[in-house]
């Protein structure tokens, strides 16, 4: 993972201590990342602050490559083809706090596939209960925040190949268009709304819309979907897998 021409301009570096979320000194970074993606951050910084460095501003991310995390997703049975990344928002991580406000977020061309196999079947299932955790934890945690305005997906492919079926199989949607809306970890910020719409197998239309709530025993989901006139042939492989 790589960024190029990288600017930092810090002023006001003290080795005085603050109380948290006080961050004394100004500081302005941007750079190249990979190949054609660019990013910015205007903010404040406690660059001495123990344990770690402290932060507070706007940050910019334009047109990230994806391709180039291949090696760390493929460990968690996910395959990247291309896509780009963009989003913007504020930052902010503190002795105590750590917050994620996040205005639009754009992913454009992503491909994606989920591979589920025999030899990592244990390992899968243990990042699902860690991850289920993790989001439990979240909810409504009063140091924790994140939240998103606006999500973007357009033109998206996505797919779940199961390599542990006989025959194998690939289910999957192409031309993929998702807006989400509100998504937050806070309830007192009200529900997240998604629109999705694609290609089913490349051919049926999939039309699904959900609601999102950061409940107190956890997220709370409500899902509604519509697919129609799915080319059935295509779907060979994952009938006879379940149907023979």
């Amino acid at each position: 993972l790589r960024i190029r021409t990288l600017n930092v301009v810090a002023t006001n570096i003290r080795n005085v201590a603050s109380a948290d979320q006080v961050y004394p000194s100004p500081v302005r970074v941007d750079g190249a990342v990979f190949e054609k993606g660019r990013m910015s951050a205007d903010g404040r910084a406690d660059f001495l602050a123990k344990p770690t460095p402290t932060f507070r501003g706007h940050v910019t991310l334009q047109d990230i490559e994806l391709d180039y995390f291949k090696p760390i997703t493929s460990r968690y049975n996910l395959a990247v083809d291309k896509g780009l990344f963009s989003a913007e928002g504020q930052l902010e991580s503190g002795h105590d706090l750590a917050s994620v406000e996040l205005t639009k977020v754009t992913i454009s061309d992503i491909r994606a596939d989920y591979v589920h196999t025999l030899s990592t079947a244990g390992a899968e299932q243990q990042r699902r209960g860690q991850a289920a955790q993790a989001v439990k934890a979240a909810n409504n945690a009063p140091d924790v925040l994140y939240k998103v305005d606006e999500l973007r997906i357009v033109r998206g492919t996505f797919g779940y190949v199961n390599k542990a079926a006989t025959p194998p199989y690939r289910v999957f949607l192409t031309d993929t268009d998702l807006t989400l809306n509100n998504l937050s970890n806070h309830k007192s910020h009200g529900p997240a709304t998604a629109h999705l719409k694609g290609k089913f197998m490349g051919t049926g239309t999939a039309v699904t819309d959900a609601t999102f709530r950061a409940a107190a025993a956890g997220p709370a989901i409500d899902v509604a979907t519509r697919i129609d006139d799915v080319d059935m042939p295509s779907m060979n492989d994952l009938f006879r897998s379940y149907g023979k």
